[in-house]
């Protein structure tokens, strides 16, 4: 299965939501909440459903979060579900498995955390939309629901990034800036490219090893057909420079670059934005979800793989790749 990239990773599942876009008060006459966090991916191979509970407690919130049974529904209690959904009607049903994973000590409880998961390799289809059910077993009734459709491509679309290609230099010789272009694709909200430059330790194992580099973001609104972005060499030389600051094995550059083009929905976006200015501990900030009869998100991502773009090989000193690698002195030879 591919690793998230950036923003779009599933680390946020183990972010605990407390707030949404309606008032809500943990002081109010209880009522159970759940907490919800999903997020589809049609080129990977599992979907993964994280489910705890929004608890109440008087006195030290993070004393209390600590304990695994305030925030975690026994195993067998709830069944997990996501419906495909067309013109047609249901199309598709697929029912996901409790399993346990490890979760990193932090403010929350850390022993291992429960979680379903579903193959759904080759079995989310472009032309439906998705419905998250969770139910509870004990009588059958829907505990939360959500909503969400896939990020596709436009008909006809084959390769996203249209530049660079194989008839356009990247850019790297930085005579000018270096210039991503990629076709728009259906229920976008939020791109992230990435540049992910190629290196090797000469002596110390003779691998290649790669550094991602996020470029700046593309908001939709306002839609087109196309959208670039330029990365200038200052900013890219930065980069390296910071990643490398102190590591001066000998290195090697292999005049290799990956283009990644990350993206999310509306939802995740949404998500994402609204607990970018907010604590996860802060009980009086409001957190976006979409998640009907509880709180977190369902939300859509997808990542293009742009492959195998060749790197600048010029030599000559200030303007070609390798003299500025060099002029580092970080270690490129």
């Amino acid at each position: 299965m591919r690793k998230p990239f950036l923003i779009f990773t599933l680390l946020f599942l183990c972010i605990l939501a407390t707030g949404c876009e309606v008032e809500f008060s943990p002081n109010a006459e209880w009522k159970e909440t759940p907490v919800v966090y999903c997020v589809l991916d049609q080129d990977d191979d599992t979907t993964w459903v994280r489910v705890e509970k929004c608890y109440l407690s008087e006195g030290n919130i993070r004393q209390y979060s600590t304990v695994s049974d305030s925030i975690n529904y026994p195993q067998g209690s709830l069944q997990v579900s996501l419906l495909a959904v067309n013109g047609n009607g249901v199309v598709d049903s697929m029912d996901f498995t409790y399993t346990v994973r490890d979760h990193y000590e932090g403010d929350f409880a850390f022993d291992a955390q429960p979680i379903y998961y579903c193959n759904t390799r080759r079995r989310l289809r472009d032309d439906c939309y998705y419905i998250l059910r969770i139910r509870r077993t004990a009588d059958n009734s829907i505990l939360a629901e959500a909503s969400t459709s896939l990020i596709v491509k436009t008909s006809g679309t084959q390769s996203i990034v249209t530049q660079p290609n194989d008839n356009v230099p990247f850019g790297f010789s930085w005579t000018r800036n270096a210039k991503i272009t990629w076709r728009s694709l259906n229920n976008v909200r939020l791109y992230q490219p990435i540049v992910r430059f190629y290196y090797t330790y000469r002596y110390l194992d003779g691998d290649t090893h790669y550094l991602d580099l996020p470029c700046a973001t593309r908001l939709v609104p306002p839609a087109a057909e196309t959208y670039t972005i330029q990365y200038s060499r200052d900013a890219f030389l930065a980069a390296v420079a910071d990643y490398f600051q102190g590591d001066t094995n000998t290195k090697g550059y292999p005049m290799l670059f990956d283009i990644y083009v990350t993206m999310c929905d509306e939802n995740l976006y949404a998500y994402m934005h609204s607990t970018a200015s907010n604590s996860a501990l802060d009980q009086g900030g409001q957190v976006y979800t979409n998640i009907s009869g509880g709180l977190g998100v369902f939300g859509s991502r997808r990542t293009h793989i742009y492959r195998s773009v060749p790197g600048d090989d010029n030599d000559r000193e200030g303007v070609g790749m390798l003299p500025l690698l060099r002029s580092l002195n970080v270690g490129f030879q």
